[in-house]
């Protein structure tokens, strides 16, 4: 008797704990989710530049170009993406004549892109998140005389555009906003009148930039 009234409260328990035979709500087992809600942006884009640039005096030159736009996006466990990503931005078919040769390319491991919002029912996207770069290359003020020694530090600020059902991204739209040194050297810091026994040091001509982008996936 003892035995019998163990083995159906055994039971009882199991089943009330949900540890014995699962519930029949005809319902699906729980998916599991990304830590992170937000988009894949990995991969490499094709981009339409607008670019600016501006020397020390305040003079400006422009050109319509063309980019290209490469995205490692970091991953968690399962194939979830992060909203970290390393970025990079090359501006390419620069004029010859501003002789900051035919391409610019900017680097950087510290890209971040921004979560969805989505309605509570239908879980459509709602928002357009946003993805920012900031990095630097070079050594400050280095004027060694190599023409592809360069300063420049820059800020990529964008909107990322997505399909709102299905979360693919449809182009990647923003500004770059960078300073630094480059072109040929061309404005003398000191000069021998002047400074009489002083070693003339020129600085390189360009020293701004700014460009407008819009970039789409290959």
């Amino acid at each position: 008797m003892f035995k019998r009234s163990f083995t159906i409260l055994s039971t009882l328990l199991l089943l009330f704990l949900g540890l014995g035979i699962p519930a029949a709500t005809g319902e699906d087992e729980p998916q599991t989710t990304c830590p992170w809600d937000g988009p894949e942006i990995n991969g490499n884009y094709q981009a339409q530049c607008n670019l600016k640039m501006y020397d020390w005096k305040g003079n400006k030159v422009q050109a319509v170009t063309e980019g290209y736009l490469e995205i490692q996006q970091e991953y968690f466990g399962g194939g979830c993406p992060e909203p970290k990503a390393a970025c990079a931005f090359t501006i390419k078919g620069l004029p010859l004549e501003w002789g900051l040769g035919t391409e610019i390319r900017f680097v950087s491991f510290n890209s971040y892109i921004g979560p969805f919002e989505r309605k509570s029912a239908s879980g459509t996207i709602t928002n357009k998140p946003r993805f920012s770069q900031w990095g630097d290359e070079g050594t400050f003020c280095n004027y060694d005389g190599t023409p592809s020694t360069y300063y420049g530090t820059w800020v990529i600020n964008a909107v990322v555009k997505v399909d709102r059902k299905t979360g693919e991204v449809t182009s990647i739209k923003g500004t770059i906003y960078g300073w630094g040194e480059f072109g040929p050297k061309m404005y003398p810091l000191l000069t021998p009148e002047k400074e009489p026994g002083i070693v003339i040091v020129e600085i390189p001509k360009f020293g701004q930039l700014e460009c407008k982008f819009t970039a789409t996936p290959e």
